[in-house]
């Protein structure tokens, strides 16, 4: 993953409200990249790894710059000589799993937070899984992916003058300005939804490969 610095990234919004501390824009900025990536789903990142036999909750790692907020999607598969099979999960409650049921190939997975998914059934043997991984940065993030960017930087900077511009008793407060920018990081996340929904449904992927163990 490519980072940048969020420092390289707020000289626009410094334009908007001269004379605010540079903390503190980090700070907006942050916080705009983190809720604005939380409430629309749309970073999504690809974690390979493999199950263990009789073993029914993973770990998905952990990134010192983002956090995991759910799982889009998962599937899986088994090499047995020259042929593999290829299966999808589907998620599921697992107040509905039946703890006596026999181990076999998962068929069912449940998020269990923070950055954890539980199978179901327990898997009797070792299976290949790749699961699609919802993410945001976190609060204190001081980097960005530099992939978001492109289509999100605009959205991320309303987020941040949203927020600042409303900050009481300052010489750069604006609440119209404020009002403003928070309706469009409102339609920036409807869009970005709508996005990834379309996504999804055709199939394809924003996602880039994060590997791990399990």
């Amino acid at each position: 993953m490519a980072n940048v610095d969020i420092r390289d990234l707020i000289v626009d919004v410094a334009q908007y409200v001269r004379r605010c501390p540079t903390a503190t824009l980090l700070q907006a900025y942050s916080r705009a990249a983190h809720n604005f990536f939380r409430q629309s789903r749309w970073w999504r990142v690809s974690v390979p790894g493999a199950t263990a036999a009789n073993t029914q909750v993973y770990s998905l790692g952990s990134d010192p710059y983002a956090d995991i907020v759910g799982i889009q999607a998962m599937s899986g598969s088994k090499t047995s000589g020259s042929q593999t099979s290829y299966f999808a999960l589907s998620p599921s409650d697992p107040n509905s799993w039946n703890p006596s049921f026999e181990n076999q190939q998962p068929l069912t997975y449940s998020y269990v937070p923070e950055g954890q998914f539980a199978l179901f059934p327990i898997p009797d043997a070792i299976y290949q899984l790749l699961v699609t991984v919802q993410v945001t940065p976190k609060h204190s993030a001081t980097v960005l992916d530099e992939n978001l960017l492109p289509k999100w930087r605009q959205a991320i900077e309303a987020g941040a003058l949203a927020y600042l511009l409303n900050i009481p008793r300052q010489p750069w407060t604006d609440p119209t300005g404020a009002m403003r920018n928070s309706i469009a990081f409102q339609a920036a996340i409807n869009n970005a939804k709508a996005d990834e929904q379309r996504s999804f449904n055709t199939g394809g992927q924003m996602a880039k490969k994060r590997p791990f163990v399990v």
